[in-house]
């Protein structure tokens, strides 16, 4: 009998050992974890520090707390890693239903994307369609760049984009007279009190402006101006739905097939990579040997002539390949926001790994090549999305390396300003058109374009 206790005593003892072997491994574990947790958040809130001091904000945006104890980092819905962090609201009252937060999206080793989201809805909204984590939101969220300002908009019902839109800033004391949103739409954002949308005994007063068979009326946005000015959403047209909140809190969200809106008088670009200097980019390439050049073009739907779609606007850019040595670059308004009534400054950015629907490549002698890198080099300075865009830049690359691409002049009838220019949508459909001439190669697989590689 004693030797039986003994023995019960010692496996006891054995599992005792192994369940606090076990415990502190976890512990170890958690605390592995949570470290790693906590060292990335602060090489985010350090690189967000940074990035905010650097240059003016835009003014609604400026001087936001942001509540970095409560920070978390999760994934998008698209893989990407990204932070997000509640800001501290100041609400007049109880009365006003809405959040913000700030987004910081992972893109890079060191890169990163930052977009402060605006989610709002009303007292008549069930409370559990109040949030955008609960799977059944209703209400609105609007994005807006830290230095540029809005973004992109929309309207949502169970968790689904039902319309797309536009957010102006508008005078609070001019409100009467200006930014008008469907009169079916109620006023959303919060309980104004007397009856009337903001406030007003005639809120529901309607009038028209430029968007066709619509009746409209005002929508006041309490959130997050300062002062006087207000905001307004308002639909664009085509009004259209498409996508869930996941989607649209990703990096390239958007959802809809017009979510590359940006105002009544701009569209949405969707910037990728990092801003590069041309001549640090080309100056490994030998420009005594000859090389391939390559135009991809980013549909905005895939193998269609649309101007807008699931890729916004869509994209084109040029790539070069000499031996070992890789460069892609395309080029870029300095803003998001890409006026259609003006031009702007214009940038290179390296557009490895980007996503293409159809390419051409070109077999290029050293004298076409010199000329490709001194057109790359001197690029224009202005970005002008009716008279010189991302696929007119494509295409004179293309000049100078001796292939000649169709110059097709496509529209898209915006809110109020109309585009007429090149574009990714036509440019795609004719370089898929094209018969190839002799050393030249097309590719109508949608793929990723190659990395940047090789030095000098």
């Amino acid at each position: 009998m004693n030797q039986k206790i003994k023995f019960l005593k010692r496996i006891t003892l054995f599992l005792c050992i192994l369940m606090l072997s076990a415990n502190c491994a976890s512990d170890e574990n958690l605390e592995k974890q949570g470290g790693n947790s906590n060292g990335k958040l602060k090489e985010t809130q350090k690189w967000f520090d940074k990035y905010e001091s650097e240059g003016e904000n835009y003014f609604l945006l400026d001087s936001l707390q942001y509540n970095w104890d409560e920070a978390k980092i999760t994934n998008s819905e698209d893989g990407t890693e990204t932070t997000i962090v509640p800001i501290i609201e100041s609400k007049k009252d109880d009365r006003e239903f809405w959040e913000q937060r700030l987004y910081i999206y992972k893109t890079g080793k060191e890169d990163y994307k930052a977009l402060v989201y605006e989610i709002a809805t009303n007292k008549y909204v069930p409370l559990s369609s109040h949030s955008i984590d609960g799977g059944n939101f209703t209400g609105f969220i609007s994005v807006w760049d830290l230095k540029t300002g809005f973004v992109r908009a929309a309207r949502f019902e169970n968790n689904q984009v039902i319309e797309t839109g536009v957010v102006e800033v508008i005078d609070y004391t001019k409100r009467n007279s200006t930014n008008k949103a469907p009169i079916e739409a109620p006023c959303v954002y919060a309980d104004f009190g007397d009856g009337g949308c903001g406030g007003k005994s005639g809120g529901d007063s309607s009038t028209s402006i430029n968007l066709p068979g619509t009746v409209l009326r005002e929508v006041p946005v309490n959130a997050p101006s300062k002062g006087s000015p207000v905001e307004y959403y308002g639909p664009r047209s085509p009004v259209s739905g498409g996508g869930d909140t996941g989607g649209y809190t990703s990096p390239n969200g958007g959802g809809a097939s017009s979510g590359g809106s940006g105002t009544a008088t701009s569209i949405v670009i969707n910037i990728e990579g990092q801003k590069v200097d041309p001549k640090e980019e080309t100056k490994c390439f030998d420009k005594t040997k000859p090389a391939v050049l390559t135009i991809y073009v980013q549909q905005p739907n895939e193998n269609t002539r649309d101007k807008m779609g699931e890729n916004r606007v869509g994209h084109a850019f040029i790539g070069i390949q000499q031996g070992t040595i890789q460069r892609v670059l395309g080029f870029y308004p300095d803003s998001p926001n890409a006026s259609l009534i003006s031009s702007q400054n214009s940038e290179l950015h390296d557009n490895n790994s980007t996503l293409y629907h159809v390419s051409i490549s070109v077999e290029i002698d050293a004298a076409k090549l010199a000329n490709v890198i001194n057109y790359i080099n001197n690029y224009s300075k202005t970005y002008d999305l009716n008279n010189y865009n991302c696929s007119d830049f494509a295409i004179g690359a293309a000049e100078k390396g001796g292939l000649n691409l169709p110059k097709t002049t496509g529209s898209y009838n915006a809110v109020i300003v109309n585009f007429k220019g090149r574009n990714p949508g036509d440019l795609g459909q004719d370089i898929r058109n094209m018969s190839a001439p002799n050393g030249v190669s097309k590719n109508i697989t949608r793929g990723n374009a190659p990395k940047k590689k090789g030095g000098c």
